[in-house]
């Protein structure tokens, strides 16, 4: 499990990092930078980079080492998935999110299909579940004011859901409902995307 610290200004102009057991990406508005990467020990190897023919928003998810979903901030914005089997991504539409929503941090798709992503829509943040094949709008969770900070990483651990914030903050989200909140950790250090390897991320 991966997480960005953006407290410098190196990594300021990135918005979201994804891996597998083989590659590591990040993203900026126009653009997707890959890294050929092992794991233990961590090494990293610059591969290329994918330039995209819209602007690419907050949230970065994975789903193998040719695949990736990234939004598409147009209004509405929009959940794409990209091939970058060759340099030149091939976009396929997936579903709008709801109107007024913007992505607020990240996305996360589960082996069951299912896709996690953290939205805004002023004055709310909310974490949603989409079924990845139909685009149906299958559960909607209103983190405020619960979570403070930007809700910019989702995680798995143990079967369990977490949401990271900008202010180092750690929540974990009930998998039924009522889908109680509860603060769990603070690292120490603000958090501004997350990331692990999709085979762990079996959670419905």
């Amino acid at each position: 499990r991966y997480w960005r610290d953006w407290s410098s200004d190196v990594c300021s102009s990135d918005l979201d990092i994804g891996h597998t057991q083989n590659k590591l990406w990040t993203t900026n508005y126009t653009s997707v930078r890959e890294w050929n990467i092992t794991l233990n020990p961590f090494t990293s190897t610059y591969s290329r980079d994918l330039n995209f023919t819209f602007f690419i928003g907050a949230g970065l998810g994975v789903i193998d080492d040719t695949t990736l979903i990234v939004t598409n901030i147009s209004a509405p914005q929009s959940i794409y998935e990209m091939d970058i089997t060759t340099n030149t991504p091939v976009s396929t539409y997936k579903f709008d999110l709801p109107p007024t929503h913007i992505v607020a941090g990240d996305i996360l798709l589960t082996t069951t299909n299912k896709l996690l992503v953290t939205t805004a829509e002023s004055p709310n943040i909310y974490l949603l579940q989409y079924d990845y094949s139909s685009g149906n709008l299958e559960l909607t969770i209103t983190l405020n004011p619960t979570v403070g900070g930007g809700p910019w990483g989702i995680f798995e651990n143990s079967g369990n859901i977490y949401v990271a914030t900008s202010t180092g903050d750690v929540y974990s989200v009930d998998t039924n409902s009522p889908y109680n909140i509860t603060s769990v950790d603070n690292t120490g250090h603000p958090i501004y995307g997350a990331s692990q390897v999709t085979s762990c991320l079996d959670r419905k």
